[in-house]
């Protein structure tokens, strides 16, 4: 069992603040998440990276099709995501 401890609540008020704030320093933005099984950790992290796409440019169904993505819209999640 894992546990998502954000200074606001939950995984989803995570990624709203992750997307909805311009883009930090590195490392500036913290999410304590307390597991030891490496599997649930990998896909809570991969569950932050797809919502965020989705928010940030998903369609009306949150399909993102990466080969309309341009280098800037790269750039924009990496700075996001350090």
């Amino acid at each position: 069992m894992s546990t998502i401890i954000e200074k606001n609540g939950s995984i989803d008020d995570f990624i709203e603040n992750l997307v909805s704030s311009p883009p930090q320093p590195p490392k500036s933005l913290h999410l304590e998440i307390e597991t030891d099984d490496f599997e649930n950790l990998f896909q809570i992290l991969v569950e932050i990276f797809t919502k965020s796409m989705k928010i940030l440019y998903g369609d009306s169904r949150g399909r993102v099709d990466l080969d309309k993505m341009n280098q800037i819209d790269l750039d924009k999640i990496q700075s996001k995501h350090q």
